[in-house]
C-alpha cells in the first residue's frame, strides 16, 4: 500500500529544555486544503483494503443488527413532566423527548432536525425545578464549545441565549424559573443569568480550578458548589433563603483535603454527603446544613463494593422512608434498600439480572426509575415502587422489536417460579425480608407474599 504524503515542517517545541519536534503540526488544522487532502487520501487507501477484507460484508450486516437496538435513558422528573433521551435503530444522536402533564411522548429536540449534516451535537440539558423551562447546549463540528440556550416547553419556543461561552456547564435553576447559576468558560468560574438580562454576574471563582459542579435543592434554597483540583475537590453550601442569589454566602464543607466529595440537601432537611474521604469505596453520611463541614456515617463504606448512587424516597405515605443506595460488587450492580433515617439495610431491589444500572431518577419521593443492562440486554427502563417493593419495566422502553439479543424480553427476568425455601421474616413496616440463595430481598408490604424467583435475588 501506498500511504499519502505529507510534506515535513521543521517545527520544534523546546519543552522542559528538550528538543521535541512535531513535523506534522499541520495536520492540526482540520480546516487547512492540505489536510483535508491527506485526510481524503487516507479514507481512498482504507475502503481499497477494506474492500479485500474476508468476511467484512457479513459482519458488517451483524454489527448493524446489534446497534439498530437503540436506547433510552431513566426520565428525569420534574414537575408532572418526564424529560429522557432516545435514539432509535438508524439514528446517529439521541434525541430529547418529553412526556406530561398527560401520558403522550412528545420530541422536545432532535440535534439531527437542528443540523441534518449530523455536525451538531446536544451536549447537556438541565429542566426547570417545575419542567417549565428547559436549558440546553449544543455545539457544532465536535468543537465542544457550548451555546447555551433555553426553551419554553410548552411552546417549543427558544426564550432566551446564547448564553456563554460554557463547555459542558452544570446549570442550577432558581426557584421559580427566573434564572440559574451555570459555569463560564470565558472568563473561569461561576456566574448567575437571570432569564432575559443579557449581562451575566460573576459569583464564584478559584485560580487552578480544573472544573466547577453546581447543585440546587429541590426547594432553591441551598446551592452547592464544587471545584475540582486534581484527584480532589473543594465544596462549598449556600443557602439561598432571604439573600441575594448574586452574593451567596458560601460556607466551606471541605477545602484542601485529599477526597472526593459531593453534597445534596434533602427535603427533609438534612444535608447527604457522598465522599471517599476515609473511604476509598466510598461511603454516605449526613449531616446539618447550619454545620456543613460535621458528618456522621449513615451508610458506612462496604469493604467489597464501591458505592455509585443513592436516592431518597420519602414520600411511601404510612411507610418509613426509604433509602437506595446503589453498588457494584464485582463488575454486578445491586441495589440496596435502607431505613433513611438509620441506614439499616432492610433488603435490595431486585434486578432482571447480573448487569449495569443508570443513576437513579425519582419521581413525588415514590418511586426510582434507573436502567438496566447486561452483556446481552440493551439498556432499558425499569421502575421501583417504594409502596409496594416492586421492581416492574417502565413505560419508558427502547425501540426495536426485541430488548435482548438473546430474544428473551425483559420483562420475565423478573418474575419466575416461587422459590423453595424461600421463608418470610419479621414485617420491617413497609416490607418483609425473605431468603434466596442471593440473600435477603426486598419485596411487598404483606410478610404472606414474600416469594422469590430461585437464584434469581427477585421476589
Amino acid at each position: 500500500m501506498k500511504y499519502p504524503y505529507m510534506e515535513h515542517q521543521a517545527v520544534v517545541d523546546r519543552l522542559h529544555g528538550v528538543a521535541v519536534p512535531d513535523p506534522y503540526r499541520r495536520l492540526e488544522d482540520p480546516d487547512d486544503p492540505e489536510t483535508r487532502r491527506w485526510v481524503a487520501a487516507q479514507d481512498d487507501l482504507w475502503r481499497v483494503h477494506a474492500a479485500a477484507l474476508p468476511g467484512r460484508a457479513r459482519l458488517y450486516t451483524r454489527l448493524a443488527e446489534l446497534a439498530d437496538a437503540g436506547m433510552v435513558t431513566a426520565p428525569l422528573w420534574r414537575g408532572e413532566r418526564a424529560f429522557f433521551l432516545r435514539r432509535t435503530a438508524g439514528q446517529e444522536h439521541a434525541a430529547l423527548h418529553v412526556t406530561g402533564p398527560g401520558p403522550a411522548e412528545q420530541l422536545l429536540l432532535d440535534p439531527s432536525v437542528l443540523d441534518p449534516t449530523g455536525l451538531t451535537t446536544l451536549d447537556a440539558w438541565q429542566p426547570s425545578s417545575d419542567g417549565g423551562f428547559l436549558a440546553y447546549q449544543i455545539s457544532r463540528r465536535g468543537d465542544e464549545r457550548s451555546e447555551l440556550y433555553v426553551m419554553d416547553v410548552r411552546t417549543r419556543r427558544v426564550v432566551d441565549g446564547p448564553v456563554g461561552p460554557c463547555r459542558y456547564s452544570p446549570v442550577a435553576w432558581l426557584a421559580g424559573g427566573t434564572g440559574f447559576f451555570y459555569v463560564r468558560t470565558e472568563p473561569r468560574g461561576v456566574f448567575l443569568h437571570r432569564m432575559g438580562v443579557p449581562a451575566d454576574v460573576p459569583v464564584f471563582s478559584r485560580a487552578g480550578v480544573a472544573s466547577y459542579g453546581l447543585e440546587i435543592s429541590g426547594d432553591g434554597r441551598w446551592l452547592v458548589v464544587s471545584a475540582s483540583l486534581g484527584s480532589r475537590n473543594d465544596l462549598w453550601l449556600a443557602d439561598l433563603a432571604g439573600g441575594r442569589p448574586e452574593e451567596p454566602d458560601l460556607r466551606v464543607v471541605q477545602e484542601g483535603v485529599d477526597a472526593r466529595t459531593a453534597l445534596t440537601v434533602a427535603r427533609d432537611g438534612r444535608v447527604y454527603v457522598v465522599t471517599d474521604r476515609d473511604a476509598p469505596r466510598v461511603r454516605l453520611c449526613v449531616g446539618d446544613p447550619e454545620r456543613p463541614d460535621v458528618w456522621k456515617d449513615l451508610v458506612p463504606a462496604d469493604p467489597e463494593a464501591v458505592l455509585a448512587d443513592f436516592a431518597i424516597l420519602d414520600g411511601t405515605g404510612p411507610s418509613r422512608p426509604l433509602l437506595l443506595v446503589t453498588r457494584v460488587r464485582h463488575a454486578v450492580a445491586e441495589i440496596g434498600v435502607h431505613d433513611l433515617g438509620t441506614g439499616e439495610r432492610l433488603g435490595s431491589v431486585p434486578l432482571p439480572g447480573a448487569g449495569s444500572v443508570g443513576p437513579l431518577a425519582v419521581r413525588h419521593g415514590r418511586e426510582a426509575w434507573f436502567t438496566y443492562t447486561d452483556h446481552v440486554t440493551p439498556p432499558a427502563v425499569w421502575r421501583f415502587d417504594g409502596r409496594t417493593g416492586e421492581t416492574a419495566p417502565g413505560p419508558v422502553r427502547a425501540p426495536g422489536p426485541s430488548y435482548r439479543t438473546d430474544g428473551r424480553d425483559p420483562a420475565t427476568t423478573s418474575r419466575g417460579s416461587r422459590a423453595t425455601g424461600c421463608t418470610a421474616s419479621r414485617p420491617t413496616g413497609h416490607g418483609c425480608r425473605c431468603s434466596s440463595s442471593r440473600g435477603p430481598v426486598y419485596t411487598g408490604r404483606d410478610p404472606r407474599s414474600c416469594t422469590a424467583t430461585a437464584g434469581s435475588g427477585s421476589h
